[in-house]
């Protein structure tokens, strides 16, 4: 273990561009770091641009801890400067590469903005590839945005199957922006059986997480009798006022 994380050091330094006789001894204090305490020091550098806390996680990565060496990278991966935003992809790419999931998942949705891509193109096969690592482990944010790409066929034919497979993966393990999509790919038949009952019963999970659109779509069921909802008034009023409420606590976007 040790070893491997003097590996991981080495490498994540090199990348940095460091001297590898300048590089700190492993210190049990920066390796041992927290999930809490991670995600503190992430905090700080992000919203309140805090190059201390940065530093840290940083020094963190330097020893071989894959989530300080993510969160460093979200931050990094975050800012306009070219020469941040190179050391954010290193930073995630050698995590990744050490099969960490989360960080997995933010490079391939790097590739898939344009972030890592040359001249800010985006990379959508080598999105689809670290996409993909990241959902076999169960990650449910890499799952919903492959079915995104095969939905809409970034980089990729469109397969509505396979979109409507992801989507499903991803709601079985509770993401809501999934149980939306994949409630409107039953309702119009896309890579599933139409089936109006199953789209209510993934609105209503969605829903359930205050999804806007979700409620706004059983408003509307409610209100015209579509969705075969029975017309009613009085619940489409009382699911459009929930819209407004939902709205000010939004769902995160993937």
């Amino acid at each position: 273990m040790l070893a491997g994380a003097a590996a991981i050091a080495l490498l994540i330094g090199l990348a940095c561009g460091l001297d590898a006789g300048r590089m700190f001894r492993p210190s049990p204090e920066l390796f041992m770091l927290s999930t809490v305490e991670i995600d503190r020091l992430r905090m700080h550098a992000d919203q309140g641009r805090d190059d201390a806390a940065l530093d840290r996680l940083r020094r963190a990565a330097r020893h071989g801890n894959l989530g300080a060496g993510h969160a460093a990278a979200s931050v990094l991966l975050a800012r306009h400067d070219p020469a941040q935003v190179r050391e954010g992809m290193q930073l995630v790419a050698l995590a990744a590469n050490e099969n960490d999931a989360p960080s997995q998942y933010l490079l391939g949705k790097a590739y898939f903005d344009g972030v890592g891509g040359g001249a800010g193109a985006a990379d959508r096969v080598s999105a689809r590839t670290w996409l993909m690592r990241a959902a076999h482990q169960q990650h449910r944010q890499a799952m919903y945005l492959l079915g995104l790409i095969y939905k809409n066929g970034y980089g990729t034919p469109v397969n509505e199957i396979a979109a409507a497979a992801w989507f499903g993966k991803a709601a079985e393990l509770g993401d809501a922006n999934a149980m939306f999509m994949l409630g409107n790919a039953y309702q119009a038949g896309a890579g599933v059986r139409q089936s109006s009952r199953d789209a209510v019963r993934l609105y209503m999970q969605a829903a359930e997480q205050e999804h806007p659109l979700a409620i706004q779509t059983l408003s509307y069921g409610f209100r015209d009798g579509s969705l075969r909802l029975p017309q009613n008034e009085r619940q489409a009023s009382e699911f459009m006022l929930e819209v407004a409420h939902a709205l000010q606590h939004p769902t995160p976007v993937n």
